[in-house]
């Protein structure tokens, strides 16, 4: 018993079908990952700016587009240390998602940018792009006021 040249055209007619239904949802889910990161970087980023305001002592944040690691450091005394704790421990972005374009105060960085968050509410503006395949995400945040999330 075997299948005529007609059926399997047939079967794989709907698995195509099938499938031109499902690849926009995968894209999706990989898009989604990038929104949930840029998401959560920005909560972060914005308690950060509370804890400086709250502790008295200006943070640094530190981006390193090469090794693709976000810091957040502390001062303490005459220098800044890591922080080591959650939400604050040293992040690594997520494979597959890449930072296309970092600016700080104006200047275009392309080794390790770092962005002052002061505790009288002033802060160093940058902007921040994350690309994961054809999307985008622009992180920015300015002179005073929250970081905040933009598509692109």
């Amino acid at each position: 018993m075997g299948f005529t040249l007609l059926e399997m055209l047939a079967v794989i007619m709907v698995i195509g079908a099938l499938l031109s239904l499902v690849a926009p949802g995968l894209d999706a889910v990989r898009g989604r990952g990038l929104a949930d990161f840029a998401n959560r970087l920005c909560l972060t980023i914005n308690h950060a700016r509370q804890e400086a305001a709250l502790t008295s002592r200006p943070w640094r944040l530190e981006i390193d587009p090469v090794e693709k690691i976000i810091r957040f450091q502390r001062r303490r005394g005459a220098e800044f240390v890591p922080l080591n704790n959650p939400p604050f421990a040293e992040t690594r972005l997520q494979p597959g998602i890449e930072i296309t374009e970092l600016t700080i105060n104006g200047q275009p960085v392309a080794d390790t940018g770092q962005v002052y968050l002061f505790p009288t509410g002033e802060q160093d503006t940058f902007s921040l792009t994350l690309a994961g395949g054809e999307r985008r995400r622009t992180l920015s945040m300015g002179f005073v006021g929250a970081a905040e999330v933009r598509h692109r």
